[in-house]
């Protein structure tokens, strides 16, 4: 009977596991794949301290993530408890390519998270409130300067990059998909859309399956700092609010 149980949790993880990796990008209505060029980006981990490598195309970047940092403090209410929970991250890289194409990024991510605890009738009642979850970059190089943020839920970020006078619309795309045999879901990200006056001109792909970099191919050459470095970030990323709900 136990070797049945466990084999039934294996044969579940692995079609969770399928389910999860199969996602693809959703293109928006109106945007078809063809019109943009793709550029797969590869994920490695490499010795010394498990250094994080990420690969687009010809252009390399060397992740330096610093340990996630924690903190609580705990407040008593009527008939239960309450925690907030703060957390956030920090991580450096440098993308280096062709052209002597060199760049330098900062990144912070926070988040904050309220959980409250109500006792009544010897049933227990928890909830989490999210008051805090964004991401933060600085790009440079010489005297060139991209800044990158997002906030929001983890199934409903929006954001903005900005260089010089070009003003670039982040939208997150997720799927939720069931997790341990279906019983409860989970919000993934599948993808990023950057938009330059409401026109589509890139998609980050962040899964699995479709792990790329989807330029417009008429874009203006001078936006190919911007869409690398902000790929790099975006996947690099780690949602602190999801870390932080997890290990509750």
């Amino acid at each position: 009977m136990l070797r049945k149980q466990i084999f039934t949790m294996v044969l579940l993880s692995l079609v969770t596991f399928c389910s999860c990796s199969s996602m693809g990008i959703i293109f928006p209505q109106g945007n078809d794949r063809s019109s943009f060029n793709a550029i797969v980006i590869n994920e490695r981990m490499t010795f010394g301290f498990l250094a994080e490598k990420i690969i687009i195309g010809e252009y390399k970047a060397d992740i330096d993530r610093s340990w996630t940092k924690e903190d609580s403090t705990h407040s008593f209410q009527f008939l239960g408890s309450s925690k907030t929970i703060r957390a956030e991250q920090n991580y450096s890289f440098k993308i280096t390519g062709t052209d002597d194409f060199n760049w330098d990024g900062k990144c912070y991510a926070g988040a904050e998270v309220e959980k409250e605890s109500i006792r009544l009738f010897k049933k227990k009642m928890t909830s989490h409130t999210v008051n805090k979850n964004n991401m933060a970059c600085e790009f440079n190089s010489g005297d060139k300067k991209i800044f990158l943020y997002i906030e929001g839920p983890s199934n409903n970020k929006t954001g903005y990059i900005r260089f010089n006078e070009v003003n670039l619309d982040i939208i997150m795309k997720f799927e939720s998909v069931p997790v341990g045999g279906g019983w409860t879901t989970s919000n993934n990200t599948i993808g990023y859309q950057i938009y330059n006056n409401g026109i589509l001109i890139a998609v980050i792909g962040t899964t699995l399956s479709d792990k790329a970099l989807y330029v417009r191919k008429d874009i203006e050459q001078t936006l190919m700092p911007v869409l690398l470095n902000s790929a790099v970030a975006l996947v690099a990323y780690k949602d602190m609010s999801s870390s932080i709900k997890n290990s509750q």
